[in-house]
């Protein structure tokens, strides 16, 4: 019974140690796709600006990107250290787990989108191309911390 009991607790640090590795790649592309899109929207501003209503101020339109990209970052963030939490032994809430699913809905929607670009419209194919792999990677990496919540969740109720 004792053996049985090491195996679980050796499992469970496995995965905790797993959630600190992944909230820190969830927080590292946090800042990536943050900084990418900044400077994007100062280099290229003309991107954000297609299919705007002309009687909307630019400043309105960079304000609002703004803000978006700020709740996104805090978001990842929040899962990110939420998830390093969890590994590390602290409580905590169990809603980060809600809000990485979240991230991933949304990395499908923009995934989609990101295939027609590169497969209809063939437009910007290698800046596509290595948005498309990076997506995919994030997503991976939220598939995987989610998994790993749950395990250490389950595990450690059934160790008590």
């Amino acid at each position: 019974m004792e053996q049985r009991q090491m195996l679980k607790s050796e499992k469970i640090r496995r995965d905790q140690h797993t959630l600190v590795i992944l909230g820190n790649g969830v927080m590292l592309f946090a800042v990536w796709s943050f900084v990418k899109a900044i400077l994007a929207l100062l280099l290229t501003p003309s991107v954000y600006m297609q299919g705007a209503d002309p009687s909307v101020g630019k400043i309105t339109i960079v304000i609002a990107v703004l803000i978006a990209l700020v709740v996104d970052l805090l978001l990842r963030f929040f899962v990110g250290r939420s998830a390093r939490n969890v590994g590390l032994g602290k409580k905590t809430h169990i809603a980060y787990i809600g809000a990485a699913v979240l991230l991933m809905i949304l990395y499908v929607i923009s995934t989609g989108g990101m295939f027609y670009q590169f497969f209809v419209q063939q437009d910007n194919m290698f800046e596509s191309l290595i948005n498309l792999i990076i997506d995919i990677t994030s997503f991976i990496i939220l598939l995987e911390l989610v998994i790993a919540s749950v395990k250490v969740k389950r595990r450690s109720r059934h160790a008590d």
